[in-house]
């Protein structure tokens, strides 16, 4: 494994960490603002 194999490994990681955590978050935030509307 090469530097560079590692840095793609890691931007895949790091890629996929980001696109699970962004729509949770989302989430999250939509059940929050929901809960302050409706209490």
């Amino acid at each position: 494994m090469t530097f560079q194999d590692i840095l793609l490994l890691a931007k895949k990681i790091l890629v996929g960490i980001v696109v699970t955590l962004i729509p949770t978050l989302i989430i999250i935030f939509a059940i929050n603002f929901l809960q302050k509307l409706i209490g």
